[in-house]
């Protein structure tokens, strides 16, 4: 595995990520994000929090948008692009 070396001498994986522009249900769940993160949640934050707001939602999408969220996080809450 390749890697580079960060300030504390550990190895991590080198990513490649690609931009591309959020859908109407990415940008609307992670305004919901934003908003529980504002309220102080945002440790309990996790799959089953997304599936409560929005049940059909499958558990590996659930992953995902948790995943990009925490990656893309931004105090304004723009998030026409992502990094995936």
């Amino acid at each position: 595995m390749m890697g580079t070396k960060n300030q504390n001498n550990k190895i991590t994986r080198a990513m490649a990520y690609t931009e591309r522009t959020t859908t109407e249900f990415e940008k609307a769940t992670f305004k919901y994000l934003n908003v529980l993160r504002n309220e102080g949640m945002q440790s309990y934050i996790a799959v089953s929090t997304l599936q409560k707001k929005w049940p059909d939602l499958e558990t590996q999408d659930a992953m995902n948008l948790l995943t990009w969220w925490n990656e893309n996080y931004n105090e304004e809450g723009d998030y026409t692009i992502i990094r995936v």
